[in-house]
């Protein structure tokens, strides 16, 4: 699923806790900024789970960074993890 500056993908299974996946390629920079991204995407998803409150199990969350990720806010990030948590967290 494309969200502006990432892919994700959420992908339900059997185990009972939640993964996270991020995946920064070398066309977005080098390995600083690829870490950079990295660390903020997880803190920001941290943020996010905080916010809602939901927590969510038996889900693999896989995230696929573009370039637009290092000059977003995080503010938009937390955000935009907000409404994938809450997306992932309605029964199908």
């Amino acid at each position: 699923m494309d969200r502006g500056p990432f892919w994700t993908k959420i992908i339900k299974c059997a185990d009972s806790h939640f993964q996270v996946g991020v995946i920064v390629t070398k066309k977005v920079g080098n390995a600083v900024i690829r870490n950079r991204i990295r660390r903020r995407i997880h803190n920001a998803l941290n943020q996010a789970v905080k916010q809602s409150l939901i927590y969510p199990t038996s889900t693999t969350l896989i995230v696929i960074a573009k370039k637009e990720c290092r000059i977003l806010e995080f503010t938009k990030l937390v955000g935009t993890f907000l409404s994938i948590l809450l997306s992932s967290s309605r029964p199908n």
